[in-house]
């Protein structure tokens, strides 16, 4: 089960187009995640005060997924981030906001993970939870982009994999924006924090 899942990535077949369903990935905060408000349509938010430690979720929705393919591209605190996945996933392959080193390239940008059973959960999967410093002040977004070498190039989006056995179909998703808000708390001074983010520059 656990080979055929990680080969559905890579034996779509050519002729194939990608197909365009309601799922969607998401970055989404620990309130969020799980029953909170977005801060408007499509888009999510992340609050938090620079200098302290935060947790921030990847989710897929809805229900009825056997794996992933996508990259977060410009999570900002990829330096100071652990990154783990759900514990159901049989296979991890990549990061989901840093670049690894590959084989044939110096870098590439992505994940893979593949789950061993049908993961149908409402309203949200959890794929990773990410554990991370905000080392410093910013105000910008990210979102879930394509794999920077996607595993079947009709594919250049980021994906889910369907429940459906044998053929486990691959479809591309929605991704929500997600604004991230990293600022002091009141009564700290700003010289402080330039001093803190300058041990991560």
């Amino acid at each position: 089960m656990r080979l055929r899942i990680l080969l559905a990535f890579a034996t779509i077949s050519l002729c194939d187009v990608p197909a365009s369903f309601s799922q969607t990935i998401c970055v989404l905060d620990s309130t969020l995640a799980f029953g909170g408000e977005a801060c408007g349509p499509g888009v999510a938010c992340i609050n938090v005060h620079s200098g302290t430690f935060s947790r921030a979720y990847i989710m897929a929705t809805p229900g009825g997924i056997t794996g992933a393919e996508f990259f977060v591209g410009n999570w900002p605190f990829w330096q100071t981030t652990v990154v783990t996945p759900n514990p159901a996933a049989s296979i991890v392959l990549g990061n989901p906001v840093r670049s690894t080193p590959g084989s044939n390239v110096p870098f590439y940008y992505g994940v893979n993970i593949a789950f061993p059973v049908c993961q149908a959960g409402s309203p949200w999967i959890l794929l990773f939870t990410l554990d991370y410093y905000a080392a410093f002040n910013i105000n910008t977004s990210c979102r879930p982009v394509a794999h920077s070498q996607p595993s079947n190039a009709n594919f250049t989006c980021p994906l889910v994999v369907m429940c459906n056995d044998p053929v486990f179909t691959a479809v591309c998703t929605s991704s929500c924006v997600t604004t991230i808000s990293a600022y002091p708390p009141v009564g700290v001074e700003t010289s402080s924090w330039s001093r803190m983010k300058s041990l991560y520059d």
